[in-house]
């Protein structure tokens, strides 16, 4: 049985067995998940932080605490660009 494709990645760069930023490179590496959006979460609050989120493939780094409004937001931005490149499908909301 195949996995099924995310959407969207969000990773932690400080995770218990791995570092996100050594995940995101070893996503970007699979064709099926090369096109996936990555955003990257870190604690760390230096510049050095962004340079590898974003070396390592991530979309957008957002440092913590993130505010629930910016998370959203950087979800949807990220699921809007994608959806115009072609690489997510359509999201479809259905009503309660």
């Amino acid at each position: 049985m195949a996995l099924a494709k995310p959407d969207l990645i969000i990773l932690d760069i400080l995770m218990p067995t791995i570092l996100g930023t050594d995940l995101a490179r070893y996503v970007r590496q699979d064709e099926t998940y090369r096109t996936v959006p990555i955003i990257i979460l870190t604690g760390l609050a230096n510049d050095q932080a962004r340079v590898e989120a974003a070396l390592a493939g991530g979309d957008l780094h957002l440092q913590k605490p993130v505010n629930a409004t910016v998370l959203l937001n950087a979800v949807a931005g990220c699921l809007i660009s994608a959806r115009r490149r072609g690489t997510v499908t359509p999201i479809e909301v259905m009503a309660d």
